[in-house]
């Protein structure tokens, strides 16, 4: 098996497209199967298969080509002696492979998110009730933040006792962004349950002058004190 790819590979989209899906499988394999054969249905990742033709024999002979040189192997389909043979055959990628296709594709391996995101979990476990299971299934994303930055400054929130909404705890734990934990009350139960989250109270304010033309709801607080203060700033009502 050659390290250089083939000259044509960069002019072979449909064919890089299916040797990316492959390397998508292998990315989405945990630790325990790394070492299991990938196989896909090669008409489902190469269209120019079930157009027929001329396009979909150059397609399938670059496919040939790529079994030969011990990339992928053919496993035909069980049917009419006069199908194409391309009709409902798979390809199957070996996990030795894998790093060929990473050089060929200049496609250097990373960690996927659900691995990163469990690892970190795994690192703060103790700090959490039911050592983060909850966590695994509920994500958080913060921009510019790390799956163990983010796991870390929640496990941080173990140390708190006083009494907080969920948008104060959500904004004390991750750098002031008081929305996190937005519909996220029943995670928080479950990694610490000690803490008290207290219900965030509603305010509403009406004023109904003389005569009443239309009816404007605000959202944001402060843009309704400037609103009924007469002050027009367009950009804070919400």
């Amino acid at each position: 098996m050659h390290a250089d790819g083939p000259q044509w590979l960069d002019e072979e989209a449909e064919i890089s497209a299916l040797l990316h899906a492959a390397l998508d499988r292998f990315d989405r394999q945990r630790g325990v199967d790394r070492q299991r054969r990938i196989t896909l249905l090669a008409q489902d990742h190469l269209p120019s298969l079930g157009r027929a033709g001329a396009a979909a024999d150059q397609t399938w002979s670059l496919i040939q080509e790529l079994a030969r040189r011990g990339v992928l192997v053919i496993r035909k389909a069980a049917g009419n002696i006069y199908d194409d043979d391309w009709r409902g055959a798979k390809v199957t990628f070996a996990p030795e492979v894998e790093e060929i296709l990473r050089v060929w594709l200049r496609r250097d391996w990373s960690e996927p998110a659900a691995m990163v995101w469990r690892r970190a979990i795994e690192r703060h476990a103790p700090q959490f009730h039911d050592a983060g299971a909850a966590l695994l299934a509920q994500r958080i994303v913060i921009e510019n933040r790390s799956a163990d930055d983010i796991v870390a400054a929640l496990a941080a929130a173990a140390d708190k006792r006083m009494p907080m909404t969920l948008r104060q705890l959500s904004a004390t734990v991750f750098w002031g962004d008081s929305k996190i934990l937005d519909d996220r009350g029943e995670l928080i139960a479950a990694l610490l349950p000690h803490l008290k989250i207290l219900d965030r109270t509603l305010v509403i304010a009406v004023h109904l002058p003389e005569r009443c033309q239309g009816v404007l709801f605000i959202e944001n607080q402060d843009s309704y004190a400037a609103a009924a203060a007469g002050t027009r700033r367009r950009h804070t009502l919400q």
